[in-house]
C-alpha cells in the first residue's frame, strides 16, 4: 500500500487563496463559468484558488475552483451551485401594467416603481415577492 509523503500535506491557507465575488444581478451563473469572464482579474488568481460567487440580491450561491489561468483568462470548475429565489420571483417584472419591481442595488434592494412617472414608491425589499406582497396590500394608496 502506498502512503502519503509528509511534504504533500499542507494547510490550505498556505497553498491557495479563497475569494468572494459579488456580481451584478444581471450576471448569470453560467456566465461566470466562461474563462473570459475572469479576464480583468485573472492575474490575481492561481490554479487551485477557491472562489465563492453571489449576485447582489443573493438569489443564488456558487463555488468554483480555478483549474487553469493566464493573465487574460481563468478556467474554473464548478464545485456547487444553489438557487434561493422562489418560482414566483422569476415572473417578469412587466406582469403588472402600472408597476414594476426591480433590483436597485445592494443598498436599495428591490423597489416598487410606478411606471407612469418612474417614481420609486418604496424600496428595501429583500425579494421581488416581498415587494409584490407590499404592493397588493397598498395598491389603493399608491394609485390614488
Amino acid at each position: 500500500m502506498v502512503k502519503l509523503n509528509i511534504d504533500r500535506i499542507k494547510e490550505a491557507e498556505y497553498v491557495r487563496h479563497a475569494f468572494r465575488v459579488t456580481v451584478p444581478v444581471t450576471v448569470s451563473y453560467q456566465e461566470t463559468l466562461d474563462p473570459t469572464f475572469w479576464g480583468h482579474v485573472a492575474s490575481k488568481l492561481t490554479v487551485g484558488d477557491k472562489i465563492e460567487i453571489v449576485p447582489e440580491d443573493f438569489s443564488w450561491y456558487a463555488e468554483v475552483i480555478v483549474r487553469a489561468c493566464s493573465r487574460v483568462h481563468a478556467a474554473v470548475g464548478a464545485i456547487t451551485f444553489k438557487e434561493f429565489h422562489s418560482k414566483k420571483e422569476n415572473k417578469p417584472a412587466s406582469a403588472d401594467p402600472d408597476f414594476s419591481i426591480d433590483w436597485k442595488g445592494p443598498q436599495r434592494k428591490y423597489a416598487v416603481i410606478r411606471l407612469a412617472d418612474k417614481e420609486v414608491i418604496k424600496d428595501g425589499f429583500a425579494s421581488r415577492e416581498d415587494g409584490a406582497a407590499w404592493l397588493e396590500e397598498n395598491r389603493v394608496e399608491v394609485t390614488a
